[in-house]
């Protein structure tokens, strides 16, 4: 069932099968970062799939994915910004696929969790990408 916003429970992260230790390092802080994230939110994920490839693969594929019936969402080692990781966060407990509430959700995480540049450029992105946020931003910003 969407919404799945209560006591969040540990999140079970898994690396993909061959991703190298040094990417695992790298990726160490944010995991981290996003068990926080979850924690202060109330969000229960089961499971984040973090997967490594590399050439042509990593070019066709998704930066992240969600399901919100499981709990679960996917993010590809190539691109590491912590508005993706939040983006997927808001898909886990939302319905639909860049619906209002998404955006309300989603909008709600990049103001509560980044700050600084982070946060412009995470708000710009969503403007920019997503018509479901630019009507909300146009709404709070005026833009």
């Amino acid at each position: 069932m969407p919404g799945r916003q209560r006591k969040s429970a540990s999140a079970k992260f898994v690396f993909s099968a061959g991703t190298p230790q040094k990417v695992k390092t790298f990726w160490g802080e944010s995991i981290l970062w996003m068990r926080k994230v979850l924690e202060e939110e109330g969000i229960n994920v089961s499971k984040v799939t973090i997967h490594y490839h590399t050439g042509e693969a990593k070019n066709k594929c998704p930066l992240g994915e969600a399901d919100s019936d499981d709990a679960t969402f996917m993010l590809c080692t190539h691109r590491y910004d912590y508005d993706t990781m939040l983006h997927e966060i808001a898909h886990v407990v939302t319905p639909g696929l860049h619906s209002k509430a998404w955006a309300t959700k989603f909008l709600e995480l990049i103001n509560k969790h980044l700050e600084g540049q982070d946060l412009v450029r995470a708000l710009y992105a969503a403007h920019r990408d997503y018509p479901s946020c630019a009507a909300l931003i146009g709404d709070v910003y005026d833009i």
